[in-house]
């Protein structure tokens, strides 16, 4: 096992609950992503800035629907990476791959968020286990989970939540410039925006807010 692997510290009985219980339907996806943003966005008001909002108006805006979306793949990725059956060789290479697109996400919202601080990956993603953990329950056709595997799931979103930020925050170090296309040209359009407005600092036009986004990688399948 790498020792990135060896960073979730989680046994395979954990890592099966996980997988199981991750929902596939999109409607349940979108509205776990939605209410994370939520429950941070109620946490932490000036949040919303960072996607150009003031007031409750992301919820509908369709750009945003895009960044729910974009979370929700992320985490599905890490529950494919994690929790699906693997050699030892496929599964440390998915884990630099997904490595890879982490550290591309932070260096993607370092470009285009210049306001953003890197604590604040840290403060959104420790509020995801909870969230992510109370909308499976809620959807379970068989009820609520038992104390003790709720507890295990929580450990479970909890190790995963921290492994993003960790490598989301390394990208942002490194100001690493994003290779895959779709965060490639989010990062190009925002940057390029942003140098924009500087050079014409002096105008009349208002500068404009970057939008964050995620991952654009395909969600996990059973």
């Amino acid at each position: 096992m790498s020792n990135e692997a060896k960073e979730m510290q989680l046994g395979r009985e954990a890592l099966i609950l996980m997988q199981k219980s991750w929902p596939e339907h999109f409607g349940c996806l979108f509205e776990m992503g939605q209410k994370a943003f939520e429950t941070a966005f109620d946490k932490y008001p000036h949040f919303k800035t960072y996607f150009a909002f003031t007031d409750d108006q992301w919820r509908k805006d369709e750009r945003f629907k895009k960044v729910v979306l974009g979370l929700e793949q992320t985490l599905a990725q890490g529950v494919t990476v994690f929790c699906e059956p693997k050699s030892s060789e496929e599964q440390n290479d998915s884990i630099t791959e997904y490595i890879s697109l982490l550290e591309e996400i932070g260096g993607l919202h370092k470009g285009i968020v210049p306001t953003m601080e890197p604590k604040h990956i840290d403060m959104f993603l420790v509020l995801v286990p909870a969230v992510v953990v109370d909308c499976i329950e809620k959807k379970r056709k068989t009820g609520p989970f038992e104390a003790a595997e709720k507890q295990q799931l929580i450990e479970c979103w909890t190790a995963l939540s921290k492994f993003i930020a960790k490598h989301m925050r390394a990208g942002w170090d490194k100001s690493v410039v994003p290779k895959t296309p779709k965060l490639k040209k989010a990062y190009r359009r925002k940057t390029m925006s942003i140098s924009s407005v500087d050079s014409n600092s002096d105008s009349e036009s208002p500068p404009k807010r970057a939008t964050s986004v995620g991952s654009n990688q395909r969600p996990a399948k059973k």
